[in-house]
């Protein structure tokens, strides 16, 4: 192997170079704690001093999060791996390229908006309106959140149960797959009126990152949380502060076995989430970066919070977010799934179950230890909003726990990123323009629908 007689001997050797390129955001002091080595030797190594061996070149770039295989064949210690790590180079870089050239192209492919709405006018039995949702109250936190599609019977007639139930059979494979609902809630006081409408959302859609991750950050993030605590929310919104792929184990649960979402009373609904919370920390450490969320809000939780706080202890590429409910918000979050008909139970026995379940989860996850942080999930200040949906208030606090969870990543537990950096890439998620200064968005015009229209259905 040639070397550059006029400075350090190993300098511009490819493997000192990758090390040095991923030592870049933390000091020879940090490296030498997360590898084990002293200072000393962390400066003898990366300054092209000294050629490490096998085990210290693993060691040196596990803490630095460069691929083993990877480095070992640029080291000369894997004949043959070399050139096949360069093609799959090539393919990545290529496909990020691929991904760009779509994202600038002026038709993009249709929404999922798009897909479901068009599904329903070719039925042809509903009067269709599509409101986007623009959440967020404080300044510089508007966002388009979702999109709310409003079904009537070209009929005239109410909605009910059957009208529901005819809904979710025509689209069930679109409403898995994209992780929207069907929602009717009541009417105080009026059981037969019921709003028909299709909440899909947008801001936590599951979606893949194509730039680069921000080193120094664990592998995968887990963002567990109770119910309206906003886990897929705030892992959405820590996905973009750290360009990471982000998903959420309900969705992807959904995709993959096409049972809707909000089905709670779906018989293979647990064990179908469970199932992805499995394939998550399993492959922690050979996976994508990953951000994701998981609900522990209800009496199944604890299978869910035991598997990832035993992956946290044994797995370094692991880390919990634990968003913790205050008992305001389980009292809002039991009358909102009462009045969603979320749940068979009474209020107060869903109060009790998720007291409970917090409790339960608060001692599983303690077993993480460092590797575990606990945000309060507060309720925000009352605001009245007559769609179903994100109270737009909702949105600034799941803003705020995401940028405090970023902040104790790096000031609490010490991980080695660029803080500035994230927290900026997370507020470039809002847009805020100057139509968005009024209280609600325009409607959306009613869409036509066709001349011939089906059997109401009954």
């Amino acid at each position: 192997m040639s070397v550059d007689a006029s400075g350090p001997p190993y300098i511009n050797t490819p493997w000192c170079q990758a090390l040095r390129r991923a030592a870049s955001s933390m000091t020879r002091e940090e490296l030498a704690g997360h590898a084990g080595y002293s200072k000393a030797k962390i400066q003898q190594v990366l300054g092209g001093h000294q050629e490490p061996t096998i085990d210290e070149l693993v060691r040196i770039g596990d803490a630095l999060r460069v691929p083993r295989l990877r480095l070992l064949a640029i080291a000369g210690y894997i004949d043959g791996l070399a050139d096949l790590l360069t093609h799959l180079d090539q393919l990545e870089r290529q496909d990020i390229e691929l991904t760009r050239a779509a994202r600038a192209m002026p038709l993009e492919p249709p929404s999922a908006t798009a897909w479901i709405v068009d599904k329903i006018i070719a039925d042809g039995t509903f009067t269709v309106a599509v409101r986007p949702r623009w959440e967020g109250v404080a300044a510089g936190r508007r966002l388009h959140y979702a999109d709310v599609v409003s079904l009537e019977l070209v009929t005239g007639e109410p909605n009910s149960v059957a009208t529901k139930d005819y809904v979710e059979s025509i689209l069930e494979r679109e409403l898995a797959w994209f992780g929207a609902s069907v929602q009717s809630a009541r009417h105080a006081g009026d059981s037969d009126h019921r709003p028909l409408s299709i909440y899909i959302p947008r801001m936590f859609a599951n979606r893949q990152c194509a730039e680069p991750p921000l080193p120094g950050l664990p592998r995968s993030v887990a963002v567990v949380g109770g119910h309206w605590c906003g886990s897929a929310d705030v892992a959405s919104l820590l996905g973009h502060a750290f360009n990471y792929d982000y998903s959420h184990v309900s969705f992807v649960a959904s995709r993959i076995f096409t049972h809707l979402t909000h089905r709670w009373e779906e018989p293979h609904r647990k064990r179908d989430r469970l199932e992805v919370v499995r394939t998550y920390v399993t492959a922690s450490d050979i996976s994508r970066e990953r951000v994701w969320a998981a609900d522990v809000g209800d009496d199944d939780a604890a299978p869910t919070a035991a598997l990832i706080a035993a992956a946290v202890k044994s797995k370094r590429t692991m880390f919990v977010i634990n968003l913790r409910p205050t008992d305001e918000l389980i009292e809002w979050a039991a009358d909102m799934r009462q009045e969603l008909e979320h749940t068979n139970r009474s209020k107060d026995e869903d109060v009790d179950v998720m007291r409970t379940t917090r409790s339960r989860v608060d001692e599983i996850l303690q077993q993480a230890g460092h590797r575990t942080l606990t945000l309060t999930a507060s309720l925000p200040p009352a605001r009245q909003d007559p769609d179903p949906g994100v109270p737009p208030a909702f949105l600034d606090l799941w803003a705020d726990l995401a940028e405090q969870a970023v902040t104790e990543l790096r000031r609490k537990h010490n991980f080695h990123f660029d803080e500035r950096e994230a927290i900026q890439r997370l507020r470039a998620v809002f847009q805020v323009t100057d139509r968005l200064t009024s209280e609600r968005e325009p409607r959306s015009p009613t869409a036509p629908t066709p001349s011939s229209t089906p059997a109401k259905p009954t």
